[in-house]
């Protein structure tokens, strides 16, 4: 199935964040419940998860920033109360929502709450690259060539799906997940992978990442564009003793 993108404004000078799924309420993805499902989230109950949601969230999103929200916000909310949680919500939340997708379990949400505009699929230009997001993924609802300008700068972007895995791959290459699930928190629009772009995940420790936040917030950058310039002039200067022992470790040889 095809569905046409709605182009929306995104400033790039403010923080762009991107999330999908949260199901908040949802019984079934907490573990503490007798007929919860056999893949869970974290948490034991759903006061457990919607508390860590909204605390995570707004350790990560400041009031200023940008928020995109690719649908699927709450289960086990009767009728009558959702227009009132979903106020409750996005006015917790911290961010600016510029854009909410609509998700196959936000019917009756769109139903009561009419004053929200919930886009099927969207497209933007944020910072040097064209994203295509919604809730579905690229497989499911696919996209048409026509929408597919320049390859090297496009960034696609789903949820739904559920899976931890942030990463999978679609006709046009790779496209990102971004259920709560993959992160526990939201995805930085920066940090996402352009569909051909070689991924490479590190583990840091603690006072690794914080010396790297640290120095990328001082430039300007996010922590993923500062070790990628940083690796960058890395090959670019290193002497061929220091690139083999890169390459040695890489191998596993030392």
């Amino acid at each position: 199935m095809m569905i046409k993108a709605t182009k929306i404004n995104v400033d790039e000078k403010r923080k762009l964040w991107i999330v999908s799924d949260l199901h908040l309420f949802h019984k079934r993805l907490c573990k503490g419940y007798p007929n919860h499902f056999e893949e869970t989230r974290l948490y034991e109950t759903v006061e457990e998860m919607n508390n860590d949601i909204v605390n995570r969230w707004n350790k990560t999103v400041q009031p200023e920033d940008q928020v995109i929200m690719l649908g699927d916000w709450f289960l086990n909310v009767p009728y009558s109360q959702l227009a009132t949680e979903f106020k409750k919500y996005t006015e917790i939340l911290n961010g600016e929502f510029i854009a909410i997708c609509f998700g196959n379990h936000d019917f009756h949400l769109r139903s009561r709450v009419k004053d929200v505009n919930f886009y099927n699929k969207i497209c933007f230009d944020y910072r040097g690259r064209h994203f295509i997001c919604q809730h579905h993924d690229f497989n499911e609802f696919k996209l048409e060539e026509s929408e597919v300008k320049d390859i090297n700068k496009l960034v696609l972007v789903h949820g739904h799906t559920h899976k931890v895995e942030k990463l999978s791959e679609c006709e046009f290459g790779k496209m990102n997940n971004v259920c709560w699930e993959t992160r526990y928190d939201l995805a930085d629009a920066t940090e996402l992978c352009s569909t051909n772009e070689e991924y490479l995940e590190v583990e840091l420790n603690e006072d690794a990442m914080k010396v790297i936040e640290e120095k990328a917030k001082a430039v300007g950058l996010s922590t993923s564009e500062y070790v990628k310039d940083a690796l960058v002039d890395f090959m670019e200067n290193a002497s061929e003793e220091d690139f083999q022992k890169i390459v040695k470790k890489i191998k596993g040889e030392e």
